[in-house]
């Protein structure tokens, strides 16, 4: 996955670009509340200033979209040094440069134009796929635009899309190169292999005690014990306050009776529908579904649109017009039936029917009390960790402070930096707080830290009380683990041996399956694979493929490593072309190609730009903000 994030932070430059050329036009929020002397300039493309809050709202949507990709794991430190701020940066300059461009060389779009980019955009339409003036209103206020000023921002982009479109438009990659690398790409190969592992060498000498002393003091980083800490610490979770806590049933109640409405389900639906022209298409499709057709494939061979537009999901009764919620909501199960509304034609199919209601008192009080017990304990852990503070302020240490709060003072270690005790072994009673390791690692011996808020309303206090730095274990303490490794090593030596031989003898005698026999190891064929190494079987890597593929015909390999010190010996058996009428491969090959054009073209694009009208960014600023 980091991979695929750094791959993608590659060219900030040609995706400024390309956001401005895919006209999305899901809402940018340059942030119109923020201007003048208190939202300085980070940046300046021309004569354009770009300031901070540009660059906050920008870098929020990156790193929203980054977070996507990562399932939310991504961290803000993590996002910096993947470069998504750098990614904000120049996605502003680019749009900047453009902008002046398009008004330099007098580009002008009309309203008609404007008006249906904001029409056709996803984010505005509804759930029958219909432009919804109030979606539209609700997202601009959200983003603090005024139509005005986003209508605006929707023209700038049209006319620098009219630019990039006559630079990339109708490049294309000759089909003399996709054939050449569809042929060198699709080309296949089948092999005979011989695997030599390690584990199978049984004829290995035992080490001497010189053996054993020599690899010992040779690789000693290998034998390393972790630098081990003494760390002391209190800390309030409202966790641990919950039982002291008491709510009475009348509070409970007057809640309970405060949010029965909230606490409401409504009647969901879960649904499939597709608008379609006329009453005719409708009763067509209805037709066709009942005698046994696909519903999506129906919708989409009669409108175009792909199951995922005609998959609405749960919806509820509020969520749709009064007309369109009484006829879904009206329907039968698994029929397909169609309706009118004031969008069109709409054929619809309920798959499933889930009724509301709304909970009793009992089926919920012990929830609210709990609700109430941990917004207490919070409050109760926010007003001890003051009184905390006053007693360390006083000149308490640790423990005073701790004993006049009626709070115990635990003591750990010596642990690593992992959690793990002296002999590596995970420490059972670890906190639960986040970063208690990081920061007592930090900590200088001695060191006493400052109040410090976790989440969850978790607060703490540690101390380092011990340092134990890293060093090399002493021999008697793991000379069996120094003499496992030798024989491992001892091993791996002659698996590279024996590999080495079998090579020699595969040459003289013009066949690897007989010298692998006389030298006792076992041989199988592959499957074809490619030299991507695709269709590979377990056990073999990237660099067999390789070797397999710099062979002629009845060649081969010298000894190739493979994972765990493994050895591998390869014959190669049949060569397999490339299947020429395969079209979606060639066409994939094209449109790799022709994008890497598109990004080149768009590269020195840029850099005309920057030279035509100046860029600078304010580093500096850039760095104290964030």
């Amino acid at each position: 996955m980091l991979d695929a994030i750094r791959n993608r932070t590659k060219n900030w430059v040609v995706k400024g670009f390309m956001i401005i050329l895919a006209l999305s036009f899901a809402v940018w929020g340059i942030g119109d509340m923020f201007r003048g002397s208190q939202d300085p300039a980070v940046a300046e493309a021309g004569s354009v200033p770009i300031r901070v809050s540009e660059l906050q709202n920008q870098y929020r949507r990156s790193l929203a979209s980054f977070r996507q990709m990562t399932s939310g794991q991504l961290t803000d430190e993590q996002a910096r040094d993947f470069g998504v701020l750098q990614q904000a940066v120049e996605t502003l300059v680019v749009r900047a440069l453009m902008a002046q461009k398009t008004s330099d060389i007098g580009i002008g779009i009309s309203d008609d134009a404007v008006r249906h980019a904001i029409a056709d955009s996803p984010s505005f339409r509804n759930e029958a796929g219909l432009f919804d003036r109030m979606l539209y209103e609700a997202a601009l206020r959200e983003n603090g635009y005024n139509e005005q000023s986003y209508v605006a921002t929707v023209r700038e982009d049209l006319a620098s899309a009219q630019i990039i479109g006559s630079l990339v438009e109708g490049l294309a990659t000759p089909q003399a190169v996709i054939d050449l690398l569809h042929a060198h790409r699709g080309e296949r190969r089948r092999a005979i292999v011989a695997t030599i592992m390690p584990e199978t060498m049984s004829d290995i000498s035992e080490p001497t005690i010189s053996d054993i002393q020599a690899y010992y003091t040779e690789n000693e980083a290998q034998f390393m014990a972790q630098e081990l800490r003494r760390v002391a610490f209190l800390s309030l979770r409202p966790a641990d306050l919950l039982d002291e806590i008491e709510v009475a049933d009348e509070d409970v109640r007057a809640e309970y009776d405060a949010r029965v409405e909230a606490l409401t389900v409504p009647n969901r639906r879960d649904i499939d529908m597709v608008v379609l022209a006329d009453e005719e298409a409708a009763q067509a499709a209805q037709r066709r579904v009942q005698e046994g057709e696909d519903f999506f494939a129906v919708g989409a061979n009669i409108t175009g649109n792909t199951k995922d537009d005609m998959r609405l999901g749960i919806v509820e009764e509020g969520d749709l017009l009064p007309e369109i919620a009484e006829a879904i909501f009206s329907a039968p199960i698994n029929e397909a039936l169609f309706f009118r509304s004031a969008f069109g034609w709409h054929l619809v199919r309920v798959n499933k029917d889930t009724p509301g209601g709304t909970p009793t008192y009992e089926d919920v009080a012990e929830e609210i009390r709990l609700e109430f017990k941990i917004k207490e304990a919070a409050d109760a852990a926010w007003a001890l960790s003051g009184r905390l503070e006053d007693e360390r302020a006083s000149g308490a240490t640790l423990e005073e402070a701790g004993r006049a709060l009626g709070i115990t003072t635990i003591s750990l270690g010596p642990l690593d930096r992992y959690g793990r005790d002296a002999k590596e072994k995970a420490i059972e009673d670890m906190p639960p707080i986040a970063d208690f390791l990081n920061n007592a690692f930090r900590a200088q011996e001695g060191e006493e830290s400052d109040l410090i808020e976790a989440p969850g309303n978790i607060f703490y206090v540690f101390r380092v009380d011990s340092v134990q730095p890293a060093a090399v274990k002493p021999l008697d303490t793991v000379r069996e683990q120094v003499a496992d490794v030798w024989r491992d090593e001892r091993r791996k030596e002659a698996a590279a041996a024996m590999a080495a031989e079998l090579v020699g003898r595969a040459a003289s005698a013009g066949a690897l399956v007989a010298a692998a026999s006389d030298l006792g190891i076992e041989t199988g064929e592959t499957a074809a694979f490619t030299r991507e190494g695709r269709n590979m079987d377990p056990g073999l890597t990237r660099a067999v493929a390789d070797a397999v593929f710099a062979l002629g015909e009845g060649e081969t390999t010298g000894p190739v490593a493979t994972i765990g010190g493994n050895q591998v010996v390869a014959e190669l058996i049949e060569v397999i072309a490339a299947d020429d009428s395969d079209g979606e491969a060639k066409t994939a090959i094209a449109n790799r190609i022709t994008e890497a054009y598109r990004l080149d073209v768009l590269d020195t694009y840029d850099a005309l730009l920057r030279r035509e009208y100046g860029v600078s960014v304010d580093r500096t600023l850039i760095d104290t903000i964030y």
